[in-house]
């Protein structure tokens, strides 16, 4: 028969570990609070708190990661993604984002490999997509770097950034035509994206069609592009 002592202790331990769970899920929604806010420095404070009474708290490394990424603390938000992932093996995004570090650092086969486990835990990720085909571009790898972006568009048809970036891996491989198509369709969805119509302009001008590829490329320039200006002086006048 328990005693009135142990039944008060299994209380009060009882009420101990519910005050550090509601502390702990009270940090951490300030800690995300202060990073969607851009105030990254007393984000990682409030999720070294979450960690410290939540060892197992993939989400609070996961964000203190992110964090530490802005700060430009790289091999620190690689480790934070990594512990993470080591608590939650299938966690997309920090396989995703731990890519990313990679590629920064250059390796470039160790983010295709977390890129892949991005989507293969999440397989519409579509900017995991996007970003493993820049790894591919990186790589000179241009056919499987379309085959990526396409992916990312299958996913998502309104992802103009994707086609851009198809259109300029097609442009590399010397398809003219094909990256003309693709610039038209990123425009076709934000009718302000400057660097598409200085793209499109560039290529039909090359392609001798240099009314239209005009203007294009003063409509660039209309929209910020102080790459169209350069050109225009050279190209149009």
């Amino acid at each position: 028969m328990k005693t009135l002592l142990s039944v008060f202790l299994s209380i009060t331990l009882i009420l101990a570990i519910a005050c550090k769970g509601q502390d702990s899920k009270e940090y951490y929604e300030k800690g995300v609070e202060k990073f969607e806010t851009g105030n990254n420095l007393e984000a990682i404070e409030y999720f070294n708190k979450v960690i410290e009474i939540d060892g197992n708290h993939a989400n609070a490394y996961f964000y203190r990661g992110s964090a530490k990424y802005y700060l430009n603390e790289f091999k620190e938000a690689k480790s934070d993604f990594t512990k993470a992932l080591k608590i939650d093996s299938e966690f997309s995004d920090a396989y995703h984002d731990r890519a990313y570090v990679k590629h920064k650092f250059g390796d470039y086969h160790g983010a295709i490999e977390d890129f892949s486990k991005a989507i293969e835990f999440n397989p519409d990720f579509a900017l995991a997509y996007l970003n493993m085909a820049g790894v591919k571009l990186d790589m000179g790898d241009l056919e499987g770097a379309i085959s990526d972006y396409s992916k990312a568009i299958e996913i998502d048809a309104n992802y103009s950034l994707a086609y851009f970036n198809r259109g300029v891996a097609k442009y590399s491989l010397d398809d003219k035509k094909g990256a003309i198509e693709d610039f038209s369709k990123a425009i076709a969805i934000d009718p302000e994206y400057a660097n598409a119509y200085f793209n499109r302009g560039f290529i039909r001008h090359l392609m001798g069609d240099e009314k239209n590829g005009c203007i294009d490329m003063n409509k660039a320039a209309e929209l910020g592009s102080t790459e169209a200006d350069d050109a225009i002086k050279s190209l149009c006048n």
